[in-house]
């Protein structure tokens, strides 16, 4: 990182950014951006799922 980058002023975080309130570097915050890109399809998905195996469960198995 040159002075120039380091004095720069830098907006702060929004609480729903990636990273929000942590100290991380550019390439941290692209690496969790990569990391949590999930699709709304994958999502819906994989909560569909999880809810058919709920309602498969016994309800003593509930409790």
């Amino acid at each position: 990182m040159t002075d120039e980058e380091r004095n720069a002023p830098q907006r702060p975080k929004e609480s729903h950014e990636v990273g929000a309130g942590l100290d991380l570097e550019d390439q941290e915050l692209a690496e969790i951006e990569e990391r949590s890109a999930i699709s709304p399809t994958v999502v819906h998905e994989a909560i569909r799922k999880e809810g058919e195996e709920e309602l498969t469960r016994s309800t003593s198995a509930l409790g």
